[in-house]
């Protein structure tokens, strides 16, 4: 057995040896295996002390093989009284020697006998489990049969209870031989130790004395750990700890965790738990394995708490070691709590204001959860003081540098604990599941615990020291993620204005070359940034678990953290900081390019002539505004979400100097109103999306606590590190509570500068564009997690009056007393009660509620680019989402955002009717080929612009302005012809930040100047159809859909101009089903869609006479369909070949048509009769490149084309049947096409007949394109 000094080491057998013998039984071969591991272990321990000399020197150079080599022989024969000296000399305890050494090295161990012993130990954790189960569902079979009374006989109960005992035996006798307090020791290195010995449980009866007299030994040695560790002369540092190869320790951690993963019988569970072998396991200090790789590698020893990242071997280590927390964590509940939880010593916390916990019985108690009839009063108690090994060790792994997987787990590890506390007695588990969020892991505890423990628990794990463990790493992570989103957004913004930094600082326009380039980093960034999108959503979900486990001083000291090392520095404080930046320079940002016209100058609107705005570097204000806005769309816990909604936009906030920091002990406990004492824990519904306002359940200290001035010295007795600081928790919440006329509130408050910076990012010019866009999804995500009401109550300032219409930024500082402006009235000042006025009666405030709806009214419609001397309009449907929120629970925000909306719907219509003379500037006399007509002047050409801009599909579009307007469908209630409708708001989604963030703008158009600039002016159009829609639904909300939208959450709904409501909830396309549709105007759908009409005369009639004389009239042959057959005069002019009749007729145009005329055969023959007339903006013609095969005749013919919104086609036409394209509860807009061949007589007849015809068409869709702008401007 192993003694003082150590046996010579036999040579081990090949593993081969051990595999290749057949066992009787698996008794027999779990018995092998254990003496082969002990094996060795004991060689391990020869090589390690120099027992086998020859066998040290064979070993290779890199061996430390000096080292082991210059112990001597005599050290290791020691007397038993020797040893227990030095046990006391080095700290023979396990712990004394391990935990407190930072020196390690790896055992020189053969890699045969490496290999060996990984299967042995994997073999040996197979074996046992294998046998524990079998013996598990012998007796639950046995147990079963019990109870049913099944009658059986003696013989198969003698068979059960054998196979019961033979399978037990397995297990039996791995802990009988103490195999796991061996695997345990070997890993960390104490079976490793000089001093260490282990009885030998093959031993003969001869032994037997001797055995006895060392285990006497262990104990005197045991019994002296604590004395040698504290009155030791020897520094334990000065030692070494011996470890066994990283694949071995990863191996024995692995078996140890199926071991208790697996096991099915509480006792076989508490065996594994007793004797505090697993929680020895549970300390193991893995930066001892990465030290001794280090040294084996030839690296200098460092801090290794320091080091970051490890090989993979390490990594997978750790992996494995967490992975054995976690399923201790899954073992915890009421009757193996014993084995994690230990009370070192009962004594009460003296505190001020305490009560007696032990005059509370547990059948009195429950725990009592805040709700909004029952809110629990906190009160300090006395508790005892406990320690939890696991949970300690669990947050060592959710440090922010943890690999992702590791960190994921222990969180897990950590959720679960903390959930031991929040399952009263009384209560179903699956119950507090579903109401504090599910783990992964499942069901944990079936049993719940005493109150007691759970009191116990929740006051160890919510003292300061431990919830800063817990929760700072993800605030750590979320400022590492927000400096590498704003590198990205950085970079991104250089490519969006397609510029690229050349040596020297100089922009340049880019070539080819560097277009080329610029796309392949515009992807990789793009990939980046999406990425990064995800990790922060990743990180607030996980913020988002440890709110949800409802434990009221845990939540609210998280939130204090998180608003001051994320929320203000990194959230807020940035907007201050750029919009401070952009005061000092002299560039205009905010130019409003849509009410200066289309003809502003880029140097008006602070942009160079290609696009790139001359203003400060946005990205961290950028990037703040992304992290408010993902945490609105992920956080959810109603007090956390009522501040921070309060020190964004609240119009008052509290005054950064002197501010009142209050000290408490965490306030676990609480008093309900029936008087029992209770733990305190929020519940909140998760049905709850819009959340009201509320008083909050979290006191933040304000009962329990001592207030003190910020920066005041405290009571050096006083336990800093026991006591929880809050400081603007409770200031935003008494900003929150406090009354509108509350003077003593106004004068310790200030002018909120947060609020007035986004809603200058909202209504910012073109050159911080990409702000703007950001700003409005913060301001949807606002809305959309709170209730309408209590968002516009707190936006519109209810029963506040603003002091200062313009109040400017506080620039520089949080500081109020370091800000001044012009009139000495700045937003961070301090605001007197003399100079601060307050409204005592209801009703919100015009100015405040005028700022927002003005502010949204400028984001909902706006320019976004400039590229070769033309503006972008764009209609923004998620500010317009945010606007109806707000607006539709106060008549009065209505009336004004509909005067402000129609305002700026006659400023799009005058923008519009500008953008064909821009682009006519821009493309001069270039024109498409069926455009042949309209390049005679400048009119002609301008005309062509503004009729392409509507009816012509831009490159890279499948429809046009026009065919982007949706009818509803017949089966959904059509109720008025020509009622066309188009998206006019939308709710945002979290992937929308990914995608404006990554909006390339100018590099995403195409090369060709033409087709991009008509791309710019037709998106400009469309916006002019949406706010157009808007208008008349505001219009309109009053009179006919005020009901409905009131009583609906305006997310997803058509209205008719009847109000008739149709949902599109369930209509999954194209953004259907998260938008609001409304028809457009009955003005601006004439002037799309039947300006012909007013344009042209009465069309004429078949039949009718028209004179030829002085008209192009240009000879053809028509086949002539047996539906028109009616339309002839004379059954004689008509010529029948194989069966075809065709038909002589002219091509004339007339005052705006097409017409096809039969010659009257009698007369002088200048006069012809119509067969078929149409208009000619409704038609196009083509040629037929590809005459049909075999055929000799020399006659050509030309393809006519006939759309229009009737349903019938004009004589001699084929009218062709197409399914409509579908749009969830709508069709597109699409005009009924019928065809028609022409034929002529050769192919110069054709040739001329095309050319005169594309001329008269081009003159028709010139002179209705400018019917248009003027109609277009007169609206303005």
């Amino acid at each position: 057995m192993f003694r003082g000094t150590t046996p010579k080491p036999k040579r081990s057998q090949s593993k081969r040896s051990v595999e290749a013998k057949k066992f009787d039984s698996p008794l027999e071969e779990l018995q092998q295996c254990l003496d082969r591991f002990e094996e060795l272990v004991e060689n391990t321990r020869g090589l390690l002390y120099g027992e086998n000399e020859e066998e040290i020197e064979t070993e290779p150079p890199g061996k430390n093989r000096g080292f082991f080599r210059s112990r001597r022989k005599d050290d290791k024969a020691k007397s038993k009284d020797e040893k227990l000296d030095s046990s006391k000399s080095i700290g023979g305890s396990a712990q004394a020697s391990f935990f407190a050494n930072p020196k390690s090295k790896f055992v020189p161990m053969p890699p045969d006998d490496e290999e060996e012993m990984i299967e042995v130990l994997r073999r040996i954790a197979e074996l046992v489990v294998m046998g524990e189960k079998a013996a598990a569902a012998t007796q639950k079979k046995a147990e079963k049969r019990r109870l049913s009374n099944a009658k059986s006989d003696y013989g198969e109960e003698e068979e059960e209870r054998a196979k019961i005992d033979a399978d037990i035996a397995l297990f039996e006798n791995f802990f009988e031989r103490n195999v796991l307090d061996l695997i345990v020791k070997m890993v960390t290195g104490i079976a490793f130790e000089e001093s260490f010995s282990l009885p030998q449980s093959r031993a003969t009866d001869t032994d037997t004395e001797e055995k006895e007299e060392d285990k006497e030994d262990s104990e005197r040695i045991e019994s002296s750990t604590i004395e040698s560790s504290q009155s030791s002369e020897h520094s334990i540092k000065d030692d070494i700890t011996f470890l066994p190869p990283i694949r071995i320790a990863t191996q024995a951690i692995q078996s140890v965790s199926i071991l208790v993963q697996n096991v099915s019988r509480a006792t076989s569970l508490y065996f594994l738990l007793s004797n505090n072998y697993v929680n020895d396991l549970i300390n193991l200090p893995l930066k001892l394995y990465s030290n001794a790789e280090r040294f084996q590698r030839g690296e200098s020893a460092i801090d290794l708490s320091q080091l970051r990242a490890g090989s993979p071997e390490i990594a997978e280590l750790t992996t494995h070691y967490v992975t054995f927390l976690k399923s201790l964590a899954l073992r915890m509940n009421a009757e193996t709590l014993q084995f994690f939880l230990t009370y070192p010593n009962e004594r009460s916390d003296e505190t001020a204001s305490s009560m007696n916990f032990s005059s509370f019985t547990e059948d009195e108690n429950t725990t009592q959860k805040n709700s909004r009839s029952s809110i629990s009063k906190p009160v300090q108690i006395n508790t005892v003081e406990v320690e939890f090994p696991l949970y300690a060790r669990a947050l060592e792994y959710c440090a922010a540098h943890q690999d992702s997987f590791v960190r994921v787990t222990a969180m897990n590890i950590c959720l679960n604990t903390l959930r031991l506390a929040t399952v009263s007695m009384g209560e179903s588990l699956d119950a507090n599941i579903d109401g504090n969020g599910s783990s992964p892991d499942g069901v944990l505890h079936a049993t719940a615990l005493p109150l007691r423990e759970r009191l116990a628990i929740a006051q160890h794990v919510c003292s300061p020291r431990l919830v800063e463990a817990l929760v700072s790493p993800i605030f750590t992570k979320l400022a590492q993620l927000w400096g590498t989103m704003e590198e990205l957004i950085r970079d991104i913004d250089m490519l969006r204005e397609g510029v690229l930094q050349k040596d020297g600082g100089t922009r340049v326009r880019d070539s080819k070359m560097e277009q080329a380039k610029a796309d392949t980093k515009r992807k990789r960034l793009t990939n980046a940034l999406k990425d990064t999108v995800a990790d922060v959503q990743d990180e607030l979900e996980l913020f988002e678990d440890v709110l949800k486990v409802g434990l009221t001083s845990l939540n609210e000291q998280s939130i204090e953290m998180m608003l001051a090392t994320f929320v203000y520095p990194l959230l807020l404080q940035p907007l201050l900081l750029y919009f401070s930046s952009l005061n000092r320079s002299q560039v205009p940002i905010m130019v409003d390019v849509l009410s200066l016209g289309a003809h502003t100058s880029a140097k008006e609107a602070g942009v160079t002539s290609f696009g790139v705005g001359k203003i400060q570097d946005s990205a961290p204000a950028k990037t703040a505004l992304f992290s408010l806005t993902a945490v609105f769309q992920v956080l959810s816990n109603p007090p956390l979400m009522r501040l921070l909604l309060t020190a964004l936009f609240h119009p008052l906030a509290p005054d950064s100097s002197g501010e009142t920091m209050i000290r408490a002990k965490p306030d676990v406990a609480g008093v309900g109103p029936d008087g029992k004492l209770c733990i305190r824990i929020d519940t909140f519904s998760p049905d709850e999306t819009k959340l009201e306002f509320e008083p909050s359940p979290y006191s933040f200290g304000n009962i329990t606590g001592e207030k003190s001035v910020r920066n005041e010295s405290h009571n050096a007795t006083d336990k800093v590190d026991e006591s929880c600081v809050y400081v603007l928790s409770p200031a935003l919440t008494e900003v929150l509570e406090g009354q509108a006329g509350d003077l003593s509130l106004i004068a310790r408050t200030r002018s909120n500068p947060y609020r007035r910076a986004v809603l200058k990012c909202l209504t910012a010019g073109p050159s911080m564009f990409g702000l703007r866009q950001i700003a409005v999804l913060l301001m949807d995500a606002v809305v959309k997690r709170f209730s309408s009401k209590f968002a516009s109550n707190i936006l519109f300032g209810a029963g506040m009056k603003a002091v200062s219409d313009e109040i400017p930024l506080d620039e520089r500082t949080l500081d109020s007393k370091r800000a001044y402006s012009k009139n000495n009235r700045d937003m961070g000042q301090k605001m007197e009660s003399g100079s601060r006025q307050s409204v005592t009666g209801g009703g919100g405030s015009s100015s405040f509620m005028g700022e927002v709806v003005s502010a949204l009214s400028l984001s909902i419609i706006n320019v976004s680019m400039f590229y070769e001397g033309i503006w972008k309009l764009v209609f923004d449907g998620i500010a317009s989402h945010t606007l109806l929120c707000l607006a539709k629970e106060s008549d009065k925000a209505v009336e004004l955002a509909t005067k402000v909306i129609e305002q700026r719907r006659r400023m799009a219509a005058g923008f519009v009717s500008e953008l064909p003379l821009k682009l006519d500037k821009v493309c001069g006399k270039q024109v498409d080929d069926d455009d042949e007509g309209a390049h005679e002047d400048s009119e002609a050409r301008i005309g062509m612009h503004a009729h392409n801009i509507f009816y012509t599909s831009a490159k890279g579009k499948q429809f046009s302005v026009v065919g982007e307007l949706l009818g509803l469908k017949e089966s959904v209630g059509k109720t008025e012809t020509d009622e066309y409708s188009v998206s006019i708001a939308m709710s945002s989604k979290y992937d929308d930040t990914s995608l404006r963030l990554c909006n390339f703008g100018r590099l995403q158009l195409d090369s060709d100047v033409k087709h991009s600039t008509l791309q710019i002016a037709a998106t400009s159009a469309m916006a002019l159809a949406q706010i157009d829609a808007l208008s008349t639904f505001l219009k309109d909300l009053n009179a006919t859909s005020s009901a409905a939208l009131k009583g609906n959450p305006p997310n997803s709904f058509s209205i008719s101009r009847m109000g008739t409501l149709i949902s599109t909830t369930q209509f999954y396309v194209a953004d259907v089903n998260r938008s609001i549709f409304s028809p457009i105007s009955t003005r601006l759908g004439k002037n799309l869609l039947r300006l012909d009409e007013e344009i042209s005369k009465e069309i004429p009639q078949p039949g009718s006479v028209v004179g030829l004389v002085g008209r192009t009239a240009i000879p053809c042959v028509c086949e002539v369909p047996e539906s028109c057959f009616a339309l002839l005069t004379d059954e004689t002019s008509s010529v029948v070949s194989d069966g075809v009749k065709w038909l002589s007729l002219y091509v004339v145009f007339y005052s705006g048509y097409m017409i096809l005329a039969e010659p009257e055969r009698k007369g002088s023959g200048g006069n012809g009769r119509v067969v078929s007339a149409c208009y000619l903006t409704s038609v196009s013609v083509e040629r037929d490149d590809s005459p049909p095969a075999g055929n000799s005749s020399p006659a050509r013919r030309l393809l006519v084309v006939h759309r229009s919104l009737d349903d019938k086609s004009p004589g001699l036409f084929l009218l062709e049947k197409t399914s409509p394209v579908s749009c969830g509860p709508f069709n597109r807009l699409e005009r009924c096409k019928s065809t028609l061949d022409v034929w002529f007589e050769d192919e110069n007849s054709a040739e001329h007949a095309y050319r005169v015809m594309s001329m008269k068409l081009g003159r028709a869709m010139s002179k209705r394109g400018n019917r248009l702008r003027e109609k277009l401007a007169a609206d303005a």
